[in-house]
């Protein structure tokens, strides 16, 4: 098997488990990974359970062509952009998971109240501004990525201490070094969200968790200082 075709399976599977892990109905969503100056990202529109690995759809990331029947993805102008400017990024997953999505929809990001969100997230999960009327009319998938990268660089975050974001009105998208690792992020924005909302309706005036407590569990896990684990 040549490594384009085992990312191609790798890409099927985390789109296929996109609806496993309930992130996603029906054609909803959709995962990618880079190989070299190109990605491979799921077909626009289709239902994965009527195709194969082989239909995942390779695109060059420098000018967005591709030589599938199939047509890539609507989304990957958003996947190019971000694999253009941050070259740690290899995979990505955009979600329209319910918690997380309504996050979006409020226009809000995710505040981290407690230590869960603290081992994933260095910050607030953000969330990016509303796109303009000319950016929504002119080249709207690749302008979502454009202020996805424009929010991470406001915020001077690094991607790799944020894996992944809130697009306003929209939804989710993670990344991460591998499809699997995308997809556990998208999974943990879910969950987090999820919590965070809850905190909220049971105690309205919760405040952020104290930064000490934020960090230490954030370094605990991530960079130089890590410990968790075995590794």
């Amino acid at each position: 098997m040549t490594e384009l075709d085992r990312i191609k399976q790798n890409v099927y599977k985390a789109n296929t488990d996109l609806v496993k892990k309930k992130l996603v109905i029906q054609s909803f969503g959709n995962v990618s990974e880079r190989f070299n100056h190109q990605c491979i990202i799921k077909p626009s529109g289709i239902e994965l359970n009527s195709t194969q690995y082989t239909s995942m759809v390779t695109v060059n990331i420098d000018d967005g062509k591709y030589k599938s029947p199939l047509k890539p993805s609507s989304d990957t102008p958003t996947h190019i952009e971000l694999y253009k400017k941050f070259s740690d990024i290899q995979s990505i997953v955009h979600t329209h998971s319910i918690f997380a999505t309504s996050w979006a929809q409020s226009g809000l990001a995710i505040p981290c109240v407690g230590t869960t969100h603290a081992d994933y997230w260095s910050s607030d999960i953000p969330i990016t501004r509303v796109l303009t009327k000319n950016e929504v009319e002119n080249e709207y998938e690749k302008n979502t990525g454009i202020v996805i990268v424009e929010t991470l660089l406001k915020l001077k975050i690094d991607v790799l201490t944020c894996p992944g974001i809130l697009v306003n009105n929209h939804g989710v998208f993670a990344w991460g070094k591998s499809s699997e690792e995308a997809l556990n992020n998208a999974e943990l924005i879910e969950y987090i969200s999820e919590m965070a909302y809850k905190t909220m309706m049971i105690n309205p005036n919760t405040k952020p968790i104290n930064k000490h407590l934020q960090k230490k569990h954030f370094n605990r896990k991530n960079g130089d200082e890590k410990y968790y684990g075995q590794n």
